[in-house]
Parts: C-alpha cells; structure tokens; sequence
C-alpha cells in the first residue's frame, strides 16, 4: 500500500485530486479487509484513517463536500478503535479531532448546524484535554483557535 500512498500523495501534491481520489478508492476494498481480518494490526488500521482522511481532503479541494463527509466520517470508527487499544497514544486523538473539526465544518457549509455544532464540541472538548497534556504542541493551541473561531460563525 506504499507505492499507493506515495503516487497518491504525488498526484495530490501536484493538484490532480480526481486522480489521487481513483487511487484512494482502489486502495480502500483491499486496506478494509486487510483491517477488518487483522484487528490487532495497528498498521493497518492507521492506514485505513489516513486513507479516509486524505480522500475527505481531496474530495473537499474539489468542493465535493458531501463526498467529503462521507470519507473523513469513514475515518471515526478506527480512530475510537485505535484511541481505545492505545489510550496514551495523542496522535489518534489528535487525528479524531482534526477528523470531527473537518466534519463539523462541512456539516456547517450544508447547513446541518446541529450535528456541525456536535462535532465542533466534540473536536473542542477533546483538544483542550490534549492541550493540558505536557509537552503538548503549541499548534494545538492555534487549532483550538480555530475551532472556536468556526462554532463562533455557526451560531
């Protein structure tokens, strides 16, 4: 899945996201069952989040934000798999919440406020547990800003 993620990525860095989505999806059947089969495999389930994650980014470049959605909320259910069997590991958590603050802000952009406001709280509530962490990163912080600069907007 290497030599997907690498075109992949050099389609995207080179603007061609409706090539990089091909790829994304070709790549998606194999990686799920790779995934589901081997649950104890922490590889593969960081791969299946990065794949959603970097379809919902393609797929909102292209102002395709219902497919958008649909790809980063493909990303929830092994993120929570991978925060539950790895409770220490903040990268997961800090990809849940970058998954729920892209979500949220989609869902604000179709007008669906409720669950937009749902996931912004949810991405907020948990940053600011990860931002009372030590050695936590200062990016934290600006992401934080800009959660709440995007619940502001929703109201």
């Amino acid at each position: 899945s290497s030599d997907v993620c690498s075109s992949d990525l050099l389609r995207a860095a080179l603007g061609d996201f409706p090539g990089a989505i091909k790829l994304y999806q070709a790549a998606r059947s194999p990686l799920q069952s790779l995934a589901i089969g081997n649950p104890a495999v922490t590889e593969y389930q960081e791969e299946l989040v990065q794949l959603a994650m970097n379809r919902g980014a393609a797929h909102e470049d292209l102002q395709q934000l219902e497919e958008a959605l649909e790809a980063w909320s493909e990303a929830l259910a092994p993120l929570a798999e991978l925060v539950r069997q790895h409770p220490d590991q903040t990268d997961y958590r800090r990809d849940r919440v970058l998954v729920r603050y892209a979500m949220g802000s989609i869902q604000l952009t179709l007008q669906k406020p409720d669950v937009g406001r749902e996931n912004l709280q949810a991405a907020r509530a948990e940053l600011q547990q990860l931002i009372e962490l030590p050695n936590s990163s200062p990016k934290l912080r600006k992401l934080l800003a800009d959660i709440e600069a995007e619940l502001e907007q929703g109201e």
